[in-house]
């Protein structure tokens, strides 16, 4: 909801005072939320669980339990291949919707808002579907499935396309593409080893990052490299669908192998 107000009210601002302007309004507000809750921390905050740990501890140990866990493995993948089609679209989706396909700026942060807060809606509606589910790794499967499919129409967007057009693809995307975080963390959850939930969770966490990370500077490399918007998406959709298809072949595999 926070990103989707931005887009609302950050890029109107830049339009009309600057970027300057809406960075520090960014900026200002940042630091005005991070001292309004620095009195819930210390009412949450438990005396002596602070430990100091070593970086196998806090990074190699966790990525061990993620991958030593069969049925984790694959999850691992799904989410760095929705991490990186949700961060590249973040990340890119105004500049490309202002530099390529012709939308003002306060437009590009009205379709930036409807896509932020359609990925919070879509994570409230993926949950409810899962808590009905039997198959919930089949469910993030088709989830990326759909989020490689919003990919593949960002890309294809044509020059001056209507907002009748836009809207809706940024609402699919949102949907697919940033509404999976809570059930992929659910799932590693019920998956994870008994005690060894939060550290797996970490694990799992550090792969999102990853995804957060390095998908956004591939994406830009592309553009940078070939002058091509359209690129940069392709690739944000080819990665969720890469993943999918090793799930399934592994699938396809293990069901071989067994039987």
């Amino acid at each position: 909801v926070g990103a989707g107000l931005a887009g609302l009210i950050l890029a109107p601002l830049a339009a009309s005072h600057g970027y300057r302007a809406a960075l520090f309004v960014a900026i200002a507000l940042g630091i005005v939320t991070a001292i309004g809750i620095i009195p819930f921390g210390r009412a949450l905050a438990v005396p002596g669980q602070i430990q100091q740990r070593s970086l196998s501890q806090t990074i190699i140990a966790p990525l061990s339990l993620l991958f030593h866990n069969a049925p984790l493995r694959p999850l691992a993948g799904l989410a760095f291949g929705f991490a990186s089609a949700q961060w590249i679209t973040a990340s890119m989706v105004v500049a490309y919707l202002v530099s390529r396909i012709g939308l003002t700026l306060p437009m590009a942060g009205i379709a930036f808002a409807v896509l932020q807060i359609c990925g919070t809606f879509g994570r409230i509606g993926s949950g409810w579907i899962a808590d009905r589910s039997r198959n919930v790794s089949f469910n993030l499967a088709v989830q990326a499935l759909a989020a490689a499919l919003s990919m593949v129409l960002l890309a294809t967007l044509p020059y001056h396309a209507p907002l009748s057009l836009i809207l809706p693809e940024m609402a699919f995307a949102g949907l697919s593409a940033f509404g999976w975080n809570g059930v992929y963390l659910a799932q590693v959850a019920r998956l994870a080893l008994p005690g060894a939930i939060a550290e797996t969770t970490t694990g799992a966490v550090s792969i999102i990052y990853l995804g957060n990370v390095i998908a956004p500077i591939c994406g830009g490399l592309i553009v940078s490299f070939t002058g091509s918007w359209h690129l940069a998406f392709l690739f944000a959709g080819l990665v969720p669908f890469v993943f999918v298809v090793a799930m399934s072949l592994g699938l396809v595999t293990k069901s071989r192998s067994g039987a």
